[in-house]
């Protein structure tokens, strides 16, 4: 499952690397940030409830890593999408 993680994200990454629209990018971007800000708690409280030895233990801990690293590379590119404004924000404070 980690696997599909890491393919997912290299495949999020060429697109988003090769795709002209910046439009574009930021909302596949934050819609991504959304939907595994939504799974990742899911799939953590789900593997917590489960118990750690339960035949089913291991998918939700899978999907949640996978999810994860998905999650981690959303949030790298949404900092370099919004560098400009991250910065300018930072200044007023």
């Amino acid at each position: 499952m980690l696997h599909v993680g890491i393919l997912f994200a290299i495949g999020f990454t060429i697109f988003l690397l090769f795709n002209k629209d910046t439009k574009k990018k930021r909302l596949v971007v934050s819609l991504t940030l959304f939907i595994t800000s939504i799974i990742m708690p899911i799939s953590a409280l789900t593997y917590h409830i489960t118990g750690h030895e339960s035949k089913f233990s291991h998918t939700f801990l899978h999907i949640h890593v996978a999810v994860g690293v998905i999650f981690v590379v959303a949030f790298i590119f949404h900092v370099f999408f919004n560098w400009k404004t991250l910065k300018n924000y930072l200044k007023s404070l």
